[in-house]
């Protein structure tokens, strides 16, 4: 297996459980109050540690207790945290998080010391990459334009892949996305992404999404679907599943279980089906559970899902979806 190097960012997650997400000017009493390690650069790092992956995480947290504190939990789940710098002065990054009864979430993210991420971190990066390749991994909640300079950089290497989780999408640039082998986007994001003014809401609107970021000069775009599972668009293959039956309780850390997931397939040199497969269970584990790190799934966890995931269609040009035509243009 090749060694997976995580560049993004550390969180302190403020978890507020609410019975309804509040509308604009609402305000709604919450439940309860959690705090826990988070920030999607730590998530991933961790979700794939847990699944068996070679972690490595490189980011900034802030010379204050929680930055300590954040650190220290993520190197228990067994991701390697040497390449994690303290930026003094600053306060480490925080993000509210509020989870409804319905499992749904609204996240807002003061990125503190994230901000402080740059040139070094990309350096310590390509050090562990340079020495026998691998996948390198990346988010937005780090400043974008080193996240454009890592991928740059790292695309040029021997031996690696580099796969970026676009969020969050706001003023992101196709120059940021020019050259990632793999972006994995939501479906807010996929619609973001494409220039579109609607949320992408089924499999063929998935599609036409993935075909338009892929043509930033992308080879896969997979976008995540929620309840209705999840589409890959693989160099003009397609491929849409459902995921297994779960009962959803909090849908927190489902994206961040895809990418750890993911990133281990592709570290392991498998297929890219495979690895999609592996991925969309990890994802609906993740979400049976509350919390971010806390929900993430082991290895064990997604043996025991044994049933064969239901594959909508698959198709090397075009798919078609209870008679609806989805991209390409046929045999």
């Amino acid at each position: 297996m090749k060694p997976i190097v995580v560049l993004g960012s550390i969180n302190q997650d403020m978890i507020i459980r609410v019975p309804d997400l509040p509308m604009p000017g609402e305000t709604v009493l919450g439940r309860s109050l959690e705090i826990r390690p988070g920030g999607k650069g730590a998530n991933q790092a961790v979700a794939a540690s847990l699944l068996g992956g070679r972690v490595f995480l490189t980011g900034m947290v802030g010379d204050d207790g929680a930055g300590n504190q954040m650190i220290t939990q993520i190197a228990s789940r067994g991701v390697d945290i040497s390449m994690v710098t303290v930026a003094s002065g600053r306060l480490t990054g925080i993000a509210t998080i509020l989870v409804d009864d319905h499992g749904e979430n609204m996240i807002a993210v003061a990125p503190g010391a994230n901000s402080e991420v740059g040139t070094g971190h990309i350096k310590l990066a390509a050090d562990i990459l340079a020495l026998e390749g691998g996948v390198a991994v990346a988010q937005m909640e780090v400043p974008e334009k080193t996240v454009t300079a890592a991928v740059h950089e790292f695309r040029e290497m021997d031996g690696v892949v580099t796969m970026l989780n676009p969020s969050p999408v706001s003023g992101v640039s196709p120059e940021a996305l020019n050259g990632v082998d793999i972006i994995v986007v939501n479906e807010v994001e996929a619609g973001q992404l494409a220039r579109s003014a609607r949320m992408v809401e089924s499999y063929s609107q998935a599609l036409d999404a993935a075909a338009v970021v892929a043509s930033y000069g992308i080879r896969t775009v997979i976008v995540t679907l929620g309840r209705l599972g999840a589409v890959m668009y693989d160099d003009g293959d397609t491929i849409a599943v459902e995921p297994p039956p779960v009962e959803a309780v909090d849908t927190t850390g489902a994206g961040d279980a895809f990418m750890g997931a993911l990133s281990v397939g592709v570290s392991s040199g498998w297929t890219m089906e495979r690895s999609f497969d592996f991925a969309v269970r990890a994802s609906a584990i993740a979400t049976t559970r509350p919390g971010t790190q806390d929900a993430l799934p082991s290895i064990h966890d997604i043996m025991d899902v044994e049933a064969e995931l239901p594959v909508i269609s698959r198709h090397s040009s075009s798919i078609r979806l209870s008679g609806e035509e989805v991209g390409g243009n046929g045999d």
